[in-house]
């Protein structure tokens, strides 16, 4: 009974050794030596101060409009804005409101997705809440077909998905991986014949390998004001068989067309920077440079005329459009009949990043490759 008594001893006393060594070190007072009267103090400052602590519930709700459209783009910013505030944060439990949602454009529903991906990125999971789930059936069924809730790793089978367009869902990637790039062409080979002409197949890749290639390079930097997902690139598609309508479309995060020529190293593009004065341009007149005058080639390889891949790509078919948006610009390549008509504007609140789209109407007989 001695020994067990001592060994018992001994270990007290060796957990107060380290106990005391441990709160020490971080100056707090070791709790192990308190009276039971303090200790019962000391539980309720705590407990008080954990109920301080819970989280402020946070509910963003989304317009009943999601576009990137003139009348809806402000409206739509300021609630990115709110997601990228109250959502990465510890001090609110948020949650984000689509039961308003009656129409959402792709080019927006892939800059939400990508922001919600982006706040989530450190620790944090999302949950599917059907309080907040969209209301309207077409919306609900836009969202799923796209792979949205999978996306953010969220699970539901039991939603049906749209019949009449089909959809490439969202692909997400921090890499330049030419095999996404197959995914894409493959999902519209079987879609469209056009695709396995030979020429109109290289034009496609060049425009789609171009887009990532951009992004995971020039889009990033390593000082930038919010906290990102480095080189992460989106991509998605969708073909609609009533309209025959062909759409894809590449998004980052990054600095943006202007400010990505200003940090290139490559001597002959800063002096073509320099001789066109392209830093003084609006966004918009940056992107029309890019898309209609010749860059200096990019470390000896075609690199150097990205952005005329991608008006290349709907200069082939009879009706098509181009779309760029980066920060604050955004300049439209409208293909009507053998014509190309641009249009240009500027905002004062930004997007984050490019976002790069292409559509394409036509029969099947239309196309000229």
């Amino acid at each position: 009974m001695k020994k067990l008594k001592e060994i018992k001893r001994k270990k007290a006393y060796y957990k107060y050794k380290f106990n005391k060594r441990f709160y020490r070190e971080f100056g707090r007072k070791p709790f192990i030596l308190l009276t039971k009267a303090k200790r019962k103090k000391h539980k309720s400052i705590r407990k008080k101060a954990k109920l301080k602590m819970k989280r402020e519930p946070i509910v963003i709700t989304l317009p009943s409009v999601l576009s990137l459209d003139n009348e809806y783009r402000k409206e739509f910013l300021e609630k990115m804005e709110e997601i990228n505030k109250y959502l990465p944060s510890s001090k609110y439990k948020c949650s984000i409101d689509h039961s308003y949602i009656e129409r959402i454009d792709p080019e927006a529903l892939i800059v939400l997705a990508a922001d919600i991906k982006r706040c989530v990125a450190k620790n944090k999971f999302l949950r599917f809440n059907h309080k907040y789930a969209p209301k309207n059936e077409q919306v609900m069924i836009t969202l799923n077909s796209i792979g949205y809730w999978e996306h953010f790793n969220i699970n539901k089978k039991e939603l049906s998905t749209d019949k009449k367009r089909s959809y490439l869902k969202i692909l997400h990637d921090t890499q330049a991986d030419n095999m996404h790039v197959v995914d894409l062409r493959e999902f519209f080979t079987k879609k469209l014949e056009f695709l396995n002409d030979v020429d109109a197949e290289e034009m496609f890749d060049d425009a789609i390998s171009e887009a990532i290639a951009n992004s995971v390079e020039h889009a990033y930097i390593k000082k930038q004001d919010r906290v990102i997902i480095d080189k992460a690139w989106w991509l998605s598609g969708s073909y609609d068989t009533d309209t025959n309508e062909l759409f894809f479309i590449c998004y980052d995060q990054g600095i943006g067309v202007k400010e990505a020529l200003s940090h290139l190293d490559n001597r002959l593009v800063k002096k073509w920077v320099h001789d066109l004065q392209v830093l003084f341009k609006s966004d918009s007149d940056v992107i029309e440079t890019l898309v209609t005058k010749d860059l200096p080639k990019y470390k000896n390889t075609d690199r150097g005329h990205g952005f005329k891949h991608f008006i290349k790509y709907i200069e082939n078919y009879t009706h098509g459009s181009l779309n760029i948006y980066s920060k604050k610009g955004v300049c439209k390549f409208v293909k009507e009949n053998d014509s190309i008509v641009t249009h240009k504007e500027n905002y004062h609140k930004p997007l984050n990043g490019t976002l790069i789209v292409w559509k394409i109407k036509f029969d099947r007989s239309a196309a000229k490759c």
